[in-house]
């Protein structure tokens, strides 16, 4: 059973115009900064969102990757 979501990637074409663009228009805060991906705050909520450029590990699958946290089973 998944207990949290730790948090999701969504892949976007350009990081600089993207991470600008959640910031201004849905108030997310850039919690840690590299070459190609950002991780973002999500308002006040401490749930991260991590945006990712392009030529990443993420382009050859559909849609966006999820990662979350599941306790152990055992």
């Amino acid at each position: 059973m998944i207990e949290r979501i730790v948090t999701i990637c969504l892949p976007v074409s350009y990081i600089e115009k993207s991470s600008k663009w959640y910031q201004e228009l849905l108030g997310f805060k850039v919690v840690y900064k590299a070459e190609d991906y950002r991780v973002l705050s999500v308002r006040n909520s401490g749930e991260p969102l991590t945006i990712e450029e392009g030529n990443t590990y993420l382009e050859n699958r559909i849609g966006s990757a999820l990662f979350h946290y599941m306790p152990s089973l055992f």
